[in-house]
């Protein structure tokens, strides 16, 4: 189910410092280049809030934010500002925030890279439905058709669809939240595969998971939460299954 671990993490690429949003409070952390960062904690311990305060999509309420050198201020940073300094995310709401059910996935997938398919102001439908097509077979998204309706979808195909929309950017950053949540186990293998390559080609990955057998297996590092602050930090030999249990339960 899971990849090998290969990943020689580089520069720091990402810094939180003093973030603070409605639970997470006053955060510290480095994202390295090339390596999955996990985030772990009880329900409503705050890690879930931490991709969304990363990408503008929560409003912070005190912070900043390195990314590439660059300094921004956590309250006044937009989902705009995110994608510009390289950073893409994936939210847990695979229908309502993440995608759109109602439309296709080429509609869904080809958003952010619309202006691609344009030419003196017309957009070219055939170069849009050939490249999100090539997307849909590259990640195994079944049916491989770009006219399908998102919605229509198994939620796995749903989540390896919008991957390969977020992906597709090549982003600096990559935030997920719940990425496996209500996938079956052949989607999960191939997502998490997807994870491993993005992380080798030195996208940095940060993922908030309520699986922690996932977090074990799929994380370089994992920061557990306790009551919006960072309690711990595993990785290593150190990151097991148990050990995680063992450790988000203490933070309790």
């Amino acid at each position: 189910l899971y990849p090998e671990a290969a990943t020689h993490p580089g520069e720091v690429v990402l810094s939180a410092r003093g973030l603070t949003g409605q639970v997470a409070d006053g955060l510290d952390f480095e994202v390295h280049k090339g390596e999955i960062v996990g985030l772990a904690g009880l329900v409503g311990m705050g890690q879930n809030e931490v991709p969304y305060l990363l990408f503008g999509a929560t409003r912070a309420r005190h912070g900043e934010i390195v990314l590439g050198g660059r300094t921004m201020a956590a309250a006044q940073l937009t989902p705009e500002h995110a994608a510009a300094a390289g950073m893409a995310l994936v939210p847990g709401d695979r229908l309502g925030a993440s995608g759109i059910g109602h439309l296709t996935v080429r509609d869904n997938v080809s958003l952010p890279v619309l202006s691609r398919f344009f030419s003196h102001g017309v957009l070219s439908s055939r170069q849009e439905h050939e490249h999100v097509a090539k997307l849909l077979v590259s990640y195994g998204v079944r049916p491989p058709s770009p006219d399908h309706l998102l919605h229509t979808l198994s939620g796995g195909h749903q989540q390896k669809a919008l991957l390969a929309k977020g992906l597709q950017l090549g982003p600096a950053v990559f935030l997920l939240d719940e990425p496996s949540q209500g996938v079956d186990i052949g989607a999960r293998k191939e997502i998490f595969a997807r994870m491993r390559a993005a992380a080798d080609d030195g996208t940095s990955i940060v993922m908030a998971s309520s699986d922690f057998e996932d977090l074990a297996h799929v994380c370089d590092r994992v920061l557990v939460f306790r009551h919006g602050r960072l309690a711990s930090e595993l990785a290593g030999d150190g990151l097991t299954h148990d050990r995680l249990i063992e450790q988000c339960y203490s933070s309790a």
